[in-house]
């Protein structure tokens, strides 16, 4: 897999919506992605803002589909919140055409006119990526880099669904001898069809295998 790292200029309505976000603040960096449900238009991260001087993160005026849920930490002008983003019903399926087996890694951010998007993938994902990402900008400039996980983590080289349904394949017995659960039940469980699950299992214990491997 390789990480690719994007600079984005962005077209309307997003430059719009960037410039409102910026009126009273430096940049805004996300240190982590918590949640991301693409088809439900949901995205949630822990975001540091940096306020302009002279403002206080009350004054911080997101776009309507972005919302500050808490304030967990201040010092100065450097605000860590936690962020949640509804996606409008009219830019659902915009939002959806970004649902790729990809992993969204920092740096991740916007400041000035710039947007910067992290992600990780194979290949394939990854071309596909390039093929949407002209719905909201234009790419100024494009890193690749080989792709590297913390072996402290080895669930850092799946995607948030991918761990999702592993996760919780573990915790209601699929793995199991003898099952307590087959793939139709899992996938009722998780509110996704059946041929997904498997898909997405097939896929995450690929990565988990080639990672607990590498080198044999």
């Amino acid at each position: 897999m390789r990480k690719m790292i994007l600079e984005l200029g962005l077209k309307p309505p997003f430059d719009k919506m960037m410039e409102q976000a910026l009126s009273n603040v430096e940049s805004y960096t996300i240190i982590e992605m918590v949640r991301i449900d693409f088809h439900q238009g949901i995205k949630v991260g822990i975001m540091e803002v940096t306020m302009r001087e002279g403002f206080a993160i009350e004054d911080l005026t997101l776009p309507p589909p972005a919302q500050v849920v808490s304030v967990i930490q201040s010092s100065g002008q450097i605000h860590t919140c936690i962020v949640q983003v509804q996606a409008p019903k009219e830019m659902l399926g915009m939002f959806r055409q970004f649902d790729l087996d990809l992993i969204w890694d920092t740096p991740m951010g916007f400041s000035g006119d710039t947007l910067v998007l992290s992600v990780v993938g194979e290949d394939e994902e990854l071309r596909k990526l390039m093929g949407v990402i002209d719905t909201i900008g234009e790419v100024r400039e494009m890193h690749v880099q080989p792709a590297s996980f913390h072996q402290e983590d080895i669930l850092a080289n799946l995607t948030d669904r991918q761990r999702e349904v592993l996760v919780a394949a573990k915790r209601y017995g699929y793995y199991d001898y003898p099952r307590r659960m087959n793939a139709e039940e899992l996938s009722k469980r998780v509110g996704v069809s059946k041929a997904t699950v498997v898909e997405h299992l097939r896929k995450a214990e690929g990565r988990l295998m080639a990672s607990l491997l590498a080198g044999y």
